[in-house]
């Protein structure tokens, strides 16, 4: 931050205490002054009471959020007839817990739903509910202990990541940088990464030769489609968390998969970079991607999901109509969820 300061010192502001964060909601209730900063620059100076969240939005990316931010552009594709990927009687123990009873021994147990091509399907519920297993379980990284998973037309008791990448159904991690990233790479590492074999989207020629050029290509072409302020030698570790995110999502996106599986896919990033993010999901459900969202963000999700499946205790315990005519309130969901 260069050449501008605050008017009055942060000193004052609640007897030194500085609140730091991208969730407006919460600033606009903890704090009482409010500092907006962009591209290193203090660009607003406000107080609680004489903004909202629309005001901020504004200051911070350049245009007034509506309050249907989330599914603004989105009309909603209905369910189509086709199932891009069907679950029956899934159920995944918790090894840590593994001498206890039978009914505490699994995270998940009885989970059966079905994915339509082209739904954004959302799943919510409390800490330990067993939504972030579920999704991990669905991609191959964790083990199924019960039921099974169809994907076109073929059933599968034992899936894994490699198995359900080359299916088409691909996972996005909640922790971008111990899990979807290498952040001591560039980024058209990161892009090539999940991509290693000689396939249609591989960087792999036959002999064992790496496509160099291609590996260049597809990462300047993934830097403009969603905007990645970067260069594609660029560290990962040099990014800011929205880029980084967007980067994360280009690597499986290229792929073209038929499945997207995503657990909390704007956590940590700013509200500019989850604009461009939401606009990419809504553009990938409306050629046909099927895609589920594991969320803690309510509006999100709501906004986002044409159907929206509630966990609890390991379960689902109900399935809540999201279409853009029928959204539910965020009470009742937290209703449902506790």
């Amino acid at each position: 931050i260069r050449d501008r300061s605050p008017s009055r010192g942060l000193g004052d502001v609640y007897k030194r205490q500085v609140f730091v964060s991208h969730r407006l909601n919460e600033v606009l209730e903890v704090c009482r002054d409010i500092f907006v900063l962009k591209d290193g620059s203090l660009v607003a100076e406000t107080n609680a009471e004489s903004t909202d969240e629309g005001d901020l939005h504004g200051h911070m990316v350049g245009r007034v959020r509506q309050a249907d931010f989330h599914a603004e552009g989105r009309q909603g594709s209905g369910l189509r007839e086709r199932i891009a990927l069907s679950v029956h009687g899934a159920g995944c123990r918790d090894r840590a817990q593994y001498n206890r009873s039978d009914a505490q021994r699994f995270v998940f147990r009885d989970v059966s739903l079905d994915l339509h091509q082209g739904e954004i399907l959302g799943v919510v519920g409390l800490v330990g509910s067993g939504k972030s297993s579920l999704a991990r379980c669905l991609a191959g990284a964790n083990r199924l202990d019960e039921g099974e998973v169809t994907l076109d037309g073929r059933v599968f008791q034992k899936v894994s990541t490699a198995r359900m990448k080359h299916l088409g159904v691909v996972y996005l991690s909640p922790d971008r940088h111990t899990d979807s990233l290498i952040q001591t790479d560039p980024v058209k590492s990161n892009i090539s990464l999940p991509s290693g074999e000689r396939d249609q989207y591989g960087f792999v020629r036959r002999g064992g030769i790496w496509k160099s050029r291609l590996e260049r290509s597809e990462a300047d072409s993934a830097m403009t489609r969603y905007d990645i302020k970067a260069t594609s030698g660029m560290k990962t570790s040099q990014l800011s968390g929205g880029n980084q995110q967007k980067v994360a999502l280009a690597k499986w996106t290229r792929r073209e998969p038929s499945v997207l599986i995503l657990d909390n896919p704007t956590a940590g990033v700013d509200v500019g970079a989850k604009g461009e993010i939401y606009d990419t999901l809504r553009d990938l459900a409306e050629t046909g991607t099927a895609i589920l969202i594991v969320g803690d963000d309510l509006p999100e999700l709501i906004g986002l999901s044409d159907r929206i499946l509630v966990m609890r205790y390991g379960r689902i315990v109900e399935t809540v109509d999201a279409s853009p005519e029928n959204k539910p309130d965020e009470e009742h969901v937290i209703g449902l969820m506790t």
